[in-house]
């Protein structure tokens, strides 16, 4: 009988952690769930990681080179504003380029606009990494960059969801050896 609970708790952990997501599930998690929400119909929300993002357009949309162990560790979130909910004819683009590894903390506010009932998922950047904004207006085609400490995410007001998301990022930090503070809690 005194064996028998070792091997008991011994089981259980075996099972938790084979349940638990690895990166990859994670991030594919992310990728959803960002896409499946945005503030509102006239806008397109892409999230991206490591091999989802191709190198030699990377390299063009921020005008200098990364090293690979940057690339392999870079995570881009794009917000596209359409004119309308037919979402043909686009007109700017906001992309935030980063690290996953600059994470640092990460909270959830209200939308900056409140006729929007939205919300705004805020990942935090040290300045270990390089991490750059891209704007892209439509009518001009030309590209405005500057660096960034904070990348801002923009979903519809789904608490559930939002609260899942988050809880993946700081899931992502873990997997990936950093740690990322719950910047909600006091």
């Amino acid at each position: 009988m005194k064996n028998l609970l070792p091997l008991t708790l011994t089981l259980c952990l075996i099972l938790n952690f084979a349940q638990a997501q690895n990166i990859e599930d994670t991030e594919d998690f992310i990728i959803e769930q960002v896409q499946s929400i945005p503030p509102d119909g006239t806008v397109k929300n892409f999230i991206k990681f490591r091999s989802g993002i191709d190198k030699p357009s990377l390299f063009q949309l921020l005008d200098y080179e990364v090293s690979d162990d940057y690339y392999n560790n870079m995570c881009m979130y794009e917000c596209s504003q359409y004119k309308d909910e037919t979402k043909n004819v686009c007109l700017y683009g906001t992309i935030y380029v980063f690290d996953i590894r600059s994470v640092k903390k990460i909270s959830i506010t209200k939308f900056p606009d409140a006729r929007v009932d939205a919300s705004t998922l805020n990942l935090y950047l040290d300045d270990k990494y390089k991490a750059t904004k891209i704007i892209e207006t439509a009518l001009s085609k030309e590209y405005r960059r500057k660096p960034i400490d904070v990348v801002n995410i923009y979903l519809a007001n789904d608490k559930t969801i939002i609260n899942k998301l988050k809880k993946a990022f700081l899931h992502l930090g873990i997997l990936e050896g950093i740690e990322i503070k719950d910047g909600d809690l006091f």
